[in-house]
């Protein structure tokens, strides 16, 4: 604020709502300068009803964080705060219905005094815990120090709505893993999931079996469809609130050889696309059953660049039932087994397509590949038709390898990787396997600790690990029945099984699995393996589903052959947490502490998801600020931990609750 108290410094003022100390403030900026040829936004202060702006002697600039409250919890925004030519810009992305897709707003104060930060700074032998500037010309005034410290009191005022704003990358999930920890309500039986939008044949809208992929307000997936008389597999992009179509593009012919049409008893047919898209920033990629690889810009769908890899100068074969694998994208790399003789392993840039490394005659199988971590060391897992394969992702070495012989090529599950283990399994009488991975010096080395010959096929339904059990359906595609099992990863033994599911797929949602059955209906199963727990059914879709859902944003998204569904299973958001910052006691250390904000203990179950960050720069990015590791303790209510702060003239918290 600038020295003076009355209204008329705001002829028209822009504001913005912030929750404060329990109260919603509202600060007013309007254009002008505060220094001479310094032109941006002024924060003017907060300004209530009866409240008064705070006077500084001499002009000063705040520089805050603040979690905005939106109007409508389900649009919420993520803020990006950083130095930007000497100012400070906030820019948060916005999901509200009918925005261009990644629509940002940005909103930008002046820094007129860097020194204003010195009003944070730790005074070690006063009670107030802040000193005032050492500058006396700095021109911080003690209101605006004040306005200052409950702003930044302010950015620990967590969303829940915000948290829960996750992407949906691509097949299986943001880790391709079959896991994710967004909040669905479990609660079926009484409050069952409500149907949002249904798209199906009139709509154009079906064949295929390929999974959904979620980034922002829009929704990715494959179809077959007739253009000009001939069937081309089609990308499309749907509004994730109406499910209204918004771009669609044709990539390749859609000629199979038949399987995908064969199936349970009374739900055959609806032969389709295969793979998923993969979505990245703004760019969608696409691995067709004729192994072209493309690169779609997200906002419209144009070709950003394309490679078929059928064509000189790979000439790759395509093998039976053609490719069902889905590219995975990391550190700028799209990574793919392209089944090019002698270099079938191949990663190429994301950005424009060029050719980054390939090798190996490992052959394709319909296995999409999986990003693990062993041994601290960063890998891509393949499961070829020459066994497990692990590569270096930015070279494509070879880190380690497993001889897993089956019958066929029809190896369409992914590995799982748990610990240090790997499991891995084939259908037609082949069955499954687990793998320790060790790395006592520089080569890693492989053994086989169980394996189950003919028995626990996962054909294509990849199963899910928790706390050391496997969950998955094993069976083949002719099997309506085809069961649920639960079984020890280190030694393959099934703890129980439950007919009923078809060759669906497995998702584990934070501590609940959730099933789609071959039949389309969704089930909600408590991963135990003591017994088979059942919490509720739901009846989504019709049709045949060879997929996995999508579960973002307090919804699940899931297609079949015949129809795409999106269901609200959201959660009521829990209250707001607040963070408080005191000393504790005369031994330099600071303690953060934080309860609900309206005053109740937190919840036990939220205590995991909660991570406190500090920074000395209250404007680095989020990522710049370090996440302090002390264990969290709880004490009538109030959660807490202790932090020495000698070695900081500054120091600045916040705290981010995962989903």
């Amino acid at each position: 604020g600038q020295g003076t108290r009355s209204k008329q410094m705001f002829p028209s003022p822009a504001a913005q709502s912030f929750l404060i100390n329990g109260r919603m403030h509202r600060v007013f900026t309007r254009q002008g300068t505060l220094v001479p040829a310094t032109p941006g936004w002024e924060i003017c202060g907060p300004w209530e009803t009866r409240a008064k702006v705070p006077a500084c002697r001499k002009p000063c600039a705040l520089t805050f964080l603040a979690t905005e409250i939106w109007s409508k919890p389900q649009t919420p925004s993520v803020l990006d705060v950083r130095h930007e030519h000497g100012r400070v810009c906030q820019q948060n992305q916005t999901r509200t219905s009918g925005q261009t897709p990644l629509a940002r707003r940005k909103t930008c104060f002046t820094l007129v005094e860097r020194q204003t930060t010195h009003c944070m700074k730790f005074h070690r032998n006063s009670g107030s815990g802040f000193e005032k500037p050492s500058a006396p010309d700095v021109g911080v005034c003690r209101r605006a120090a004040k306005f200052l410290l409950e702003m930044i009191s302010a950015l620990s005022v967590v969303s829940i709505a915000a948290c829960l704003a996750g992407d949906w990358p691509g097949f299986r999930g943001p880790n391709g893993d079959g896991t994710c920890n967004a909040r669905i309500r479990t609660d079926w039986a009484s409050n069952p999931p409500k149907v949002l939008w249904r798209k199906g044949a009139s709509n154009n809208l079906q064949d295929g079996f390929s999974s959904i992929a979620v980034s922002g307000d829009r929704l990715f997936t494959m179809v077959r469809r007739s253009i000009n008389g001939s069937y081309q597999e089609v990308c499309v992009a749907l509004d994730t609130e109406t499910g209204a179509e918004l771009w669609s593009r044709p990539l390749g012919p859609a000629k199979y050889d038949g399987g995908g049409n064969e199936g349970a008893p009374g739900n055959s047919g609806g032969d389709g696309p295969r793979s998923t898209p993969t979505v990245n920033g703004n760019r969608v990629y696409v691995f067709t059953a004729w192994l072209a690889l493309a690169c779609l810009d997200a906002a419209d769908g144009h070709v950003v660049w394309s490679v078929d890899l059928t064509a000189a100068p790979y000439n790759a074969s395509v093998i039976t039932w053609q490719n069902a694998a889905s590219p995975i994208v990391r550190d700028g790399l799209v990574i793919v087994n392209g089944n090019v003789p002698s270099k079938r392993l191949m990663a190429f840039n994301a950005e424009n397509g060029t050719l980054v490394w390939s090798g190996h005659d490992d052959k394709m199988t319909h296995s999409t590949p999986v990003n693990a971590e062993l041994s601290g060391v960063p890998q891509v897992i393949f499961y070829a038709q020459s066994g497990l394969v692990a590569v270096n992702p930015s070279t494509g070495a070879v880190l380690w390898r497993h001889a897993c012989s089956y019958n066929g090529v029809s190896v369409a599950s992914s590995p799982v990787v748990s610990g240090d283990l790997v499991y891995c399994s084939a259908g037609y009488n082949t069955g499954a396997r687990v793998i320790r991975i060790s790395k006592s010096g520089s080569p890693f080395s492989t053994t086989q600790i169980a394996r189950t010959p003919g028995m626990f096929e996962s054909q294509w339904a990849t199963p899910v690990c928790h706390e050391n059990c496997l969950y998955g359906i094993f069976g083949t595609k002719e099997h309506a029945t085809a069961p649920l099992k639960c079984l020890k990863i280190d030694t393959l033994e099934e703890q129980w099984s439950q007919d009923g599911f078809g060759m669906g797929g497995v998702l584990l949602v934070r501590d609940k699995l959730l099933v789609l059955t071959d039949a389309g209906a969704l089930v909600l199963i408590r991963p135990t393996p003591a017994v088979y727990s059942e919490i509720g059914r739901f009846a989504a879709l019709s049709g045949k589903c060879w997929n996995v859902p999508a579960v973002t944003n307090g919804r699940i998204y899931a297609r079949s052959t015949r129809e795409i569904v999106a269901l609200d299973v959201s959660v009521p958001p829990p209250p707001q947490v607040r963070l408080e910052v005191v000393r504790s006691g005369t031994d330099g250390k600071v303690r953060i502490r934080f309860r609900n904000a309206d005053g109740t203990a937190i919840e036990p179950s939220r205590l995991p998801g909660i991570r406190v960050l500090a920074s000395s720069d209250v404007a680095a990015p989020r990522a710049m600020w370090a996440e302090l590791v002390s264990d969290l303790q709880v004490q009538d209510g109030t959660v807490f931990l202790d932090e020495l702060t000698e070695t900081w003239p500054q120091r600045f918290y916040r705290i981010v609750e995962n989903p």
